[in-house]
């Protein structure tokens, strides 16, 4: 009898943490990130950093599941001069399903710290990838704190090292 209720906890317990690997058809939600939507800015002196961010389902491949990802834009203005700016683009990111024009991405697994999220930013000036992480301020008005790294990869990146905007920031929700 020990044995088998052994078994069937071991059972049990296999189930649980094959269930945390999305299949094929999943729906994976997840309803903490609401708090990062909507559009978030950080000033120091004549620098503004905007990020336009929205909850969005996001369809992965192999095994094809949706998730739940912040997807958005971004702009950046240096000394009162436009440097770089994706928000032209953002209707079409949330109204016409064309997450391939977002400048920002997401996620997090929410088995993790719930106060952030991971991501990649898509420096447009120097057309690449940075890392980023969000975490979330409660408060009023809530913030969020960026911070920006190097990915990986970026031994193979021909690209200029570094980032166009600033690598660490405090945004305020607008």
């Amino acid at each position: 009898m020990k044995y088998l209720i052994a078994f069937c906890f071991v059972l049990l317990v296999n189930q649980v943490s094959f269930g945390q690997k999305p299949q094929a058809g999943d729906y994976i939600t997840k309803n903490y990130i609401n708090k990062y939507e909507g559009t978030w800015m950080w000033t120091s002196g004549s620098d503004t950093v905007i990020f336009k961010l929205k909850k969005l389902k996001y369809t992965y491949t192999s095994p094809a599941f949706d998730a739940d990802v912040l997807l958005g834009c971004h702009t950046y203005i240096q000394t009162g001069v436009l440097v770089e700016s994706s928000m032209n683009k953002y209707d079409s990111i949330v109204n016409y399903n064309k997450h391939k024009l977002r400048t920002v991405t997401g996620w997090n697994d929410p088995a993790e710290d719930t106060s952030k999220v991971s991501g990649i930013l898509w420096d447009i000036t120097k057309n690449k990838r940075v890392g980023l992480t969000l975490q979330y301020i409660a408060g009023s008005p809530p913030q969020l704190q960026l911070e920006m790294k190097a990915l990986a990869d970026v031994i193979l990146d021909p690209t200029p090292l570094g980032a166009t905007l600033p690598t660490n920031m405090v945004f305020i929700k607008q």
